[in-house]
């Protein structure tokens, strides 16, 4: 499982970097974005946890990597749409696959017990999804505080699983 989440670390990683250099000031290309960071991330995670012959990973990395795949065909469905209307298809979208993850992680946290330190990483993945799609019910933002707020959520994400990745502890 560590493999797995030191991927999604890297990708997240990636994809803030990307958004705090290129500044997206349009939804079209924080869709863009968004699209290209999920579908990594779910293609990465199908490959990485289908390979591995761990018991039980298939049914721990499927979940999450189905609702970033259906998360990056919205975001670029919603790319094809009226130019008025993608600020809304994007915030939509990045609040149902936070709101999704926060789930899938709030049941992986409960499956491996929440005293364990895998079920609190789980859950500080879960804080943090629920925190930002808070963030975004909240302040309604405008295409590049959007796109910040995403950057955010990634940068913050990206700090979590790589420190869960590269812990000494045992996490699996």
């Amino acid at each position: 499982m560590r493999i797995v989440i030191g991927f999604r670390a890297l990708v997240a990683l990636a994809a803030t970097l990307f958004i705090t250099f290129t500044r997206p000031d349009t939804a079209a290309l924080g869709l863009a974005i968004f699209a290209g960071f999920a579908f990594l991330q779910a293609l990465g995670t199908i490959a990485l946890g289908f390979l591995r012959p761990k018991p039980g990973m298939r049914q721990a990395v499927a979940p999450g990597a189905l609702i970033s795949l259906l998360a990056a065909v919205a975001a670029i469905l919603g790319l094809g749409g009226q130019a008025s209307s993608k600020l809304a298809i994007f915030q939509i979208v990045v609040m149902a696959y936070l709101v999704l993850n926060a789930a899938i992680e709030t049941y992986l946290a409960s499956k491996s017990g929440f005293k364990t330190i895998e079920g609190r990483e789980h859950l500080i993945a879960a804080a943090l999804a629920e925190l930002f799609t808070l963030i975004y019910v909240v302040l309604n933002p405008e295409p590049l505080n959007a796109s910040g707020f995403l950057g955010a959520y990634l940068a913050l994400s990206a700090v979590h699983q790589g420190v869960w990745a590269a812990s000494p502890t045992k996490a699996d």
